[in-house]
């Protein structure tokens, strides 16, 4: 993997920037579009126009098209969630140990 794409920080897990499109969505709710900014093997910090709740549980599906063509699809919850400007919010999801991405 390019070291360049990786984000250097205080976390256990490697980050890596895709900057690429996901749909998130929460039981019969309908999913919508957000921008996944980063991933690691453990979670993910995406942009959208909703406000989610901690702990809320959500399914994610996107591409990485760095690794594989594929989509993946993911069970997360929510780790938290900030309001960036105006309408505009930030969400840290966690896969958790046991649905943890891999890069290979």
């Amino acid at each position: 993997m390019d070291d360049k794409r990786c984000i250097p920080g205080r976390r256990l897990y490697a980050r890596f920037e895709t900057n690429t499109s996901a749909m998130v969505g929460a039981g019969a709710d309908a999913a919508e579009t957000v921008l996944m900014e980063n991933i690691s093997a453990r979670g993910a910090a995406v942009l959208g126009y909703k406000q989610f709740s901690m702990n809320d549980r959500l399914s994610i599906f996107f591409y990485l098209p760095f690794v594989s063509e594929r989509m993946v699809h993911k069970q997360a919850h929510v780790a938290w969630c900030a309001e960036v400007k105006d309408g505009v919010w930030e969400t840290g999801l966690d896969f958790g140990m046991d649905n943890m991405v891999s890069f290979r």
